[in-house]
């Protein structure tokens, strides 16, 4: 049973409820999100003196679950000579190499203020954890 303490979070709860519960969240924003999306295309159709969405279901309502089905149908563009790893990664380590590292001066200034600060907190509180 040990286990099963463990496996429960902060607040007592089991592991599964608090992902149920994240779940639940992350759908109300993207559908939020898909939602404001719609009013806003709605919204500039009609500064634009045009109709905004509204072919798929009752005055477009259902114009966000549309525009997801067109997204997962897309195709996705891979060069045929391509490594996958090297192009899917290949951003990511672009970013990398190019952020220089910080110069050892101002790490040592940093830990000389670390060092500092650990000193005038000891004073402060002379009780020890």
């Amino acid at each position: 049973m040990s286990w099963l303490i463990l496996a429960s979070g902060s607040s007592g709860e089991p592991w599964w409820i608090s992902l149920i519960k994240a779940v639940i969240v992350i759908n109300l924003v993207l559908f939020g999100f898909a939602y404001l999306t719609l009013i806003e295309r709605k919204v500039m159709g009609r500064m634009q003196l045009r109709y905004g969405p509204n072919r798929v279901g009752p005055f477009g309502t259902l114009q966000p679950i549309a525009d997801l089905v067109k997204l997962i149908r897309k195709e996705s563009f891979f060069p045929a000579a391509a490594i996958d790893v090297l192009y899917i990664l290949g951003p990511f380590l672009a970013a990398f190499t190019a952020i220089p590292p910080r110069p050892a001066a101002v790490r040592a200034r940093r830990r000389r203020s670390a060092e500092r600060f650990r000193q005038v907190r000891k004073k402060r509180n002379p009780i020890q954890r």
